[in-house]
């Protein structure tokens, strides 16, 4: 394909069970680009009805269908295997760009040398901002003084610190930060083909993380741009299976943090907090087994990761 007839952004959203948010998704990527939008619909074998809703949009997304639930991560990857787009947007299905989303994250990787990653500020359905959209790399030593609760103690002390930004004051224009969230997401096509993609390794969480980490230590940016906005409503997909979904988020982060700083903490620190991790997770789930709530309510660790 000529450069003349490549698409500015390609949108890739990963479903599973959705439901109508992915619907929503959808509408609200080609309400950015209109016709000329490129939005590819990758599915890991849902067994609800959110595949069947976009039969009657009149923009159709390309739709890939996998046999089985491959993960988000490479789901990820098969959708940008086929993005014609200089950028790529990975868009959660439970996510809804607000008007200008895009153009604003795409005119910040243009003007920006250097950078690789842009994320828009993430909104809880009360418009509230949602964790995660722009944080420090959660490291080993910042992720034991939050389970012990230490960054409660100190939280103005920069070795104890959150390394979640949300409720700190809002940037008044785009500045550069570790990482952003994989519920929106935009990543210049090149970059990503240079760092080979997300790292299929994690099945579900973490692997935006290891991407942003990955482009940072390669000393390229990672942009958190205010002034684009993406309502998010978290946990659509996880509804009906909480406890393999924090089973996976909790093991995701024992990876990432073993790979990703093995060689700057000691081992037994390590295994220290791996062991406090999965702790952590056989005590939500006991909650959620003991509970007569129907969904589980995620720790305040997990919130805020």
């Amino acid at each position: 394909m000529s450069p003349k007839a490549k698409r500015q952004v390609s949108t890739v959203i990963v479903n599973y069970n959705s439901g109508p948010f992915l619907k929503e998704a959808v509408l609200s990527a080609f309400a950015e680009g209109g016709a000329k939008t490129e939005v590819i619909v990758v599915d890991n074998a849902s067994t609800d009805d959110s595949i069947s809703l976009l039969d009657d949009l009149d923009l159709k997304p390309q739709i890939i269908r996998n046999d089985k639930n491959l993960g988000f991560a490479k789901g990820c990857n098969i959708g940008a295997a086929q993005a014609k787009g200089n950028y790529v947007l990975f868009l959660n299905p439970d996510c809804t760009l607000h008007k200008g989303c895009i153009k604003k994250l795409v005119g910040v990787l243009e003007k920006t040398t250097g950078a690789a990653i842009a994320g828009p500020m993430l909104l809880n359905p009360d418009g509230s901002e949602q964790p995660g959209g722009r944080r420090d790399i959660p490291s080993p030593w910042k992720t034991f003084c939050m389970l012990l609760h230490l960054d409660a103690l100190m939280p103005d002390h920069p070795r104890f610190k959150n390394f979640n930004h949300a409720g700190r004051p809002t940037p008044k224009r785009e500045i550069a930060v570790d990482a952003v969230s994989g519920a929106c997401m935009l990543v210049r096509s090149s970059a990503l083909a240079r760092h080979g993609g997300f790292d299929e390794q994690y099945f579900l969480h973490f692997e935006d993380l290891e991407l942003c980490m990955r482009m940072g230590r390669s000393k390229q940016l990672v942009m958190f741009v205010p002034g684009a906005k993406c309502t998010h409503t978290k946990g659509q997909c996880s509804v009906s299976r909480p406890i393999f979904v924090e089973y996976h988020k909790h093991n995701s982060f024992v990876k990432f943090m073993n790979r990703g700083f093995l060689n700057y903490y000691p081992t037994i620190f390590l295994f220290l907090v791996s062991v406090l991790v999965y702790l952590h997770f056989i005590g939500i789930s006991v909650k959620y087994l003991f509970s007569n709530r129907k969904k589980i309510q995620i720790s305040e660790l997990w919130n805020r990761i």
